[in-house]
């Protein structure tokens, strides 16, 4: 079900805005605000490219420029090998 519902990875606050950024390994970038709710989408793709799992986070708090990383443009998370041991 996480592929459906998201697996975050990475979390970090801006702390001029109260944002809370999420590197999430299926749903890409998103940002949550500070009155919380549901999340809504910054980015899920870099120069047409979809992000295949998105998971470290961090935000330079003086520029507000928020840096991720995404470790595959080819493989999702469920297709590791753990999760295909744990779904038999």
């Amino acid at each position: 079900m996480e592929h459906i519902c998201g697996r975050p990875l990475g979390l970090r606050f801006d702390q001029k805005s109260g944002q809370l950024y999420i590197a999430d390994a299926y749903m890409g970038l998103v940002v949550v605000g500070p009155e919380g709710g549901l999340a809504t989408k910054v980015a899920t793709e870099a120069q047409g490219i979809p992000f295949g799992l998105t998971n470290g986070l961090d935000i330079d708090q003086r520029s507000g420029v928020v840096y991720f990383t995404d470790s595959s443009w080819r493989y999702r998370r469920r297709y590791s090998a753990i999760n295909f041991i744990l779904d038999k």
